[in-house]
């Protein structure tokens, strides 16, 4: 990913929260003080917690925080709150996003306008932080953000501008650096020679950062595993392990090799993941979306999503289309086809084995649009087998507790961050209803549904007025 972009870009929407504004109806007396309050009156709360569904509730948000839920009869209202919601609506957690590489503010802004609240964000610059804080105090639209530092690959790496580490000492001391910088993960990937791996995802431990990564070509999905990592992405390598006949690991032909995989080598693959603690983000959507936008590139290029996408993102989409000329686009479609349907399978696995899950895009890869197609992600869940109300709590509760943050996102609860959706529907029965909220809350800022369209609109404007990058 673009390193030079995001710096660049800078704070292009620093006052996108202001155009945006609030939700209608906020009154402030000029000069008047007043506590921030607001209050969601009536409405059915999905807790994603201890506490299941709750009807007829009121839930007051104070700043950034929950700070009381409760039947309405029985819970006061005070005269100052803003009062949201209505009977029959329901509230629920933020959904979060755990695979994205936020390379813009306009990204950022886009992931909120599409419900996303807490954003993982796998390689990570000095221009990250500074979004992030931005987006904290206010001064920039979106999702919370917990990212990884530089991506750390080996020799001869897969993507320009990344840490490389050809020993386990400069390994470990890309971690340090990590840490110094203020990152609280590491993303380790596919050229990192076993030792470095190794070593990296030791002093990883010790400096209390968690790890991420790609089974790298040094090693086995079974020694990754082994090495204590926290989370492997893209179900990357499963296919190997699953697959008694076919060593190649080349980067080519995984479709191939997926399609190939024994069913009877789930269960167990499932099982040592749970038992090793480690989580899986498929991000099934980076994997198919490319070949069916490859296989009609006219169709999708008209996608209303790319409205909302900047002139670099779409050069780079346009030059991956442009090197697969030649290729029989339909052949690896079918191939693509294949290889989905064994990871779909692989997923149910995953889910009923009880091994930690989470959903992630990898946005944004070709046609993998910010927020979007989280929503797209969520929908090839239930297509692997999995209910509505258990793909949701993939993208609320299940991340928090990835991130031992239960209790500060991911559930609506007393003291929790008020990271919030208020819908017009029932997700646990139909999961479309997410794709137009009633309005989001994002630590407290409240955006109302029309605050969420102008939100869009403002960053169709900004992409549509950039000149060509440098």
């Amino acid at each position: 990913m673009n390193r030079k972009y995001l710096t660049r870009r800078g704070f292009a929407l620093a006052g996108l929260a202001a155009a945006a504004g609030c939700a209608a109806g906020e009154r402030i007396a000029p000069g008047a003080p007043r506590r921030d309050v607001k209050a969601f009156v009536g409405v059915t709360v999905l807790s994603m917690g201890a506490g299941g569904r709750l009807l007829d509730q009121t839930v007051l948000v104070e700043g950034s925080r929950i700070v009381a839920i409760g039947p309405r009869a029985s819970t006061p209202v005070p005269g100052d709150a803003l009062r949201l919601g209505r009977p029959g609506q329901i509230l629920m957690p933020g959904l979060a996003d755990m695979h994205v590489h936020i390379q813009s503010a306009e990204q950022a802004a886009m992931l909120l306008a599409n419900g996303v609240t807490t954003a993982r964000n796998m390689w990570g610059f000095d221009a990250t932080l500074a979004l992030s804080r931005a987006i904290e105090t206010g001064d920039a639209p979106g999702p919370w953000i917990h990212s990884t530092g530089a991506l750390i690959d080996g020799p001869n790496p897969i993507w320009p501008g990344a840490a490389i580490a050809e020993t386990p000492e400069a390994a470990r001391q890309l971690v340090r650096q990590t840490r110094e910088q203020g990152f609280p993960a590491i993303k380790l990937y596919a050229r990192l020679s076993a030792e470095a791996f190794t070593a990296a995802a030791a002093e990883a431990r010790t400096l209390g950062l968690r790890v991420y990564c790609h089974v790298p070509e040094s090693m086995s999905l079974g020694q990754v595993i082994d090495a204590g990592v926290d989370s492997i992405e893209h179900l990357d390598a499963y296919e190997f392990a699953l697959n008694s006949t076919n060593t190649d690991r080349s980067y080519r032909g995984r479709d191939a090799v997926w399609a190939g995989v024994e069913e009877r080598l789930f269960a167990g693959l499932a099982q040592r993941l749970r038992t090793a603690g480690v989580w899986s983000v498929p991000t099934l959507i980076v994997r198919i979306a490319p070949a069916r936008g490859y296989a009609d590139f006219e169709r999708a290029i008209a996608r209303p999503e790319v409205r909302f996408t900047d002139r670099e993102t779409l050069d780079f989409w346009r030059m991956a289309y442009t090197r697969s000329q030649g290729a029989d686009r339909q052949a690896l479609l079918q191939r693509a086809e294949a290889g989905h349907a064994m990871r779909l399978r692989c997923v149910r696995a995953l889910h009923d084995a009880g091994a930690g899950l989470m959903i992630g895009t990898d946005m944004p890869n070709p046609f993998v649009f910010p927020g979007a197609s989280l929503h797209e992600e969520m929908q090839l869940h239930v297509e692997a087998g999995l209910r509505p109300d258990q793909v949701l709590a993939l993208v609320t509760s299940a991340p928090a507790r990835f991130l031992r943050l239960d209790g500060e996102f991911g559930m609506v609860a007393r003291g929790t961050r008020a990271d919030l959706l208020l819908l017009d529907g029932d997700p646990e029965r139909d999961l479309a209803v997410l794709h137009a909220p009633s309005g989001v809350m994002a630590a407290g800022r409240w955006y109302d549904a029309a605050a969420l369209d102008r939100l869009k609109e403002d960053v169709a404007h900004r992409v549509s007025r950039e000149p060509p990058p440098a």
